[in-house]
């Protein structure tokens, strides 16, 4: 039974050790999908929701964890093209059950992401900071398409979970705190992504060179919708977390110390990518303002 089929294939998509199933899987629920499609005048019954549940009942398979795993997949620099292709024809394939308004999106957009990844876009081999940026634009494209604040808050909560569970130094982690930092800028809830971005600013390890990076990516990608409150949350957690760990012993100089680095660092990339208008407004008392306390 087909209805049967689509949930014991998604069990698979999202555990970790079986991401080399995904090549096989996407063949599997692509023909699915186009089955589907061609039999949905003729088959109205649905998979009763008692049994979806038992055969779910183990995963965490809601679309917004869903789209957090594929997305990682196809980030990573580490994954190889044909399984960051694979995870892409998954999503495409699933996108219906990810949310209903991307499809046209996703149809148009998946395949221009496949033909670059390729290398069939102007015949050049894919770059590995261009494929990240296309994959974020893309990210971006879609949450705007979806324009439910809801919807992308639990996505962001899905990053934000996924982050915290991976590795320091891993590629994975990289990615998905530039993921996490797009969709809290297609955010339009300011107090969520400002929470969010002092939970990570405070759990993060600096004295990782590899954290303090994805620190900055993630102010700054938040930063390129949400400028002012960026800068006004870096300015609260300078004031508060830097200074107070500076006032430590020196058991936590270190920490304070990496801590300062890469906040100063984040003011000085956000103003790299900032407008005219923003520096204009921002650069006097807020950016170099915050960079000659921090290094006091």
């Amino acid at each position: 039974c087909l209805q049967l089929l689509w949930p014991r294939l998604l069990i698979y998509v999202m555990p970790a050790k079986y991401t080399g199933m995904l090549i096989p899987l996407s063949h599997c629920l692509r023909a699915l999908a186009e089955r589907n499609e061609l039999t949905a005048g003729r088959e109205h019954h649905e998979l009763d929701p008692d049994v979806l549940n038992s055969l779910l009942q183990e995963t965490t398979l809601t679309p917004h964890n869903l789209l957090a795993r594929l997305l990682v997949v196809a980030g990573s620099p580490f994954a190889g093209s044909e399984l960051q292709a694979a995870a892409l024809l998954v999503m495409q394939s699933l996108h219906s059950r990810i949310h209903g308004a991307v499809g046209a999106t996703w149809n148009t957009e998946i395949p221009l992401l496949l033909q670059y990844l390729q290398g069939k876009v102007l015949g050049n081999i894919p770059d590995a900071a261009e494929w990240e940026r296309r994959l974020l634009q893309f990210l971006r494209a879609s949450l705007e398409t979806i324009g439910d604040d809801a919807w992308t808050k639990r996505l962001s909560c899905a990053l934000s979970q996924r982050l915290d569970s991976s590795p320091s130094s891993s590629g994975e982690k990289a990615f998905l705190y530039k993921a996490l930092g797009t969709t809290l800028g297609a955010c339009q809830e300011l107090p969520h992504v400002q929470e969010n971005l002092l939970q990570h600013l405070t759990r993060a390890q600096p004295e990782e060179p590899s954290e303090a990076q994805g620190i900055i990516s993630l102010v700054c990608q938040a930063a390129d919708s949400h400028f002012g409150l960026v800068l006004e949350t870096l300015t609260t957690f300078a004031a508060t977390s830097c200074t107070s760990l500076a006032t430590q012993m020196t058991q936590a100089s270190r920490r304070a110390e990496a801590t300062c680095s890469a906040v100063m660092l984040a003011h000085s990339s956000m103003a790299l990518r900032a407008s005219k208008e923003q520096l204009l407004a921002h650069v006097e008392a807020d950016i170099a303002g915050n960079i000659l306390l921090l290094s006091i």
